[in-house]
């Protein structure tokens, strides 16, 4: 898209869009009635090697059915041939046009932006691992780090990919968790939260563990001795 954000359906429908915003209002009227259905990512011959493309179709009698807007005849697609590189349930075509809003958000540091767009992807379709991963770097970006270590997690979760960015959410939150139990007087919670960022397993140089373990020393220097 060019940095462009994802068309409206009434965007496309009055002054034209691409072939995978259309797929997006054929995905909805389909979900909308109800009609046995999916969709697929392709990539056509004519394309350029990294661009793929959305392909909504109806199983008529067990068959698929391609409907493409841009396209002459039902059946058939605007860009000619094309390999299938991913098959998507209904649910899945339709969370793509709002991970594509928050990818533009993101690419413009609307974090808030980027993040309602986001949580609206997850609440359709929510075993993306790249929404998740997305959402939490967006809550990371305004300082809700208990949302952004929840799907953080769930990231990691759904691919094994994000785990390193699991931990560095752990260890985000715990750290912040223990500089707002430092704030309230809570110094056995502050020692807590500082071994819980030590043990997620974030990678820490020698002398981030110097601070953390001279912060600990010093919320322990306050904790009453036990009798």
């Amino acid at each position: 898209m060019n940095g462009k954000a994802p068309r409206t359906a009434s965007q496309a429908l009055a002054n034209g869009g691409d072939c995978t915003e259309f797929a997006y209002i054929t995905v909805a009227l389909l979900k909308e009635a109800k009609v046995p259905s999916g969709a697929m990512i392709v990539h056509f011959d004519s394309a350029p090697p990294k661009m793929k493309h959305m392909v909504p179709y109806a199983k008529l009698d067990d068959k698929k059915v391609i409907i493409d807007l841009q396209a002459g005849k039902l059946g058939e697609t605007g860009k000619g041939k094309y390999t299938v590189e991913k098959e998507l349930t209904l649910d899945e075509a339709a969370m793509m046009y709002y991970r594509e809003m928050g990818d533009y958000h993101i690419g413009k540091k609307e974090w808030a932006e980027a993040a309602k767009a986001l949580e609206k992807a997850v609440s359709i379709y929510d075993k993306d691992a790249y929404s998740n991963y997305n959402l939490a770097v967006c809550y990371q970006q305004t300082g809700d780090m208990d949302n952004a270590n929840k799907h953080m997690k769930k990231a990691a979760e759904l691919d094994p990919k994000y785990s390193a960015s699991k931990a560095r959410g752990s260890y985000n939150a715990e750290i912040q968790a223990a500089d707002a139990a430092l704030q309230s007087g809570d110094f056995a919670g502050c020692v807590a939260h500082y071994q819980n960022a030590l043990d997620s397993g974030e990678k820490l140089t020698a002398q981030d563990k110097a601070i953390i373990d001279e912060n600990v020393a010093e919320c322990q220097s306050h904790i009453p001795a036990s009798k």
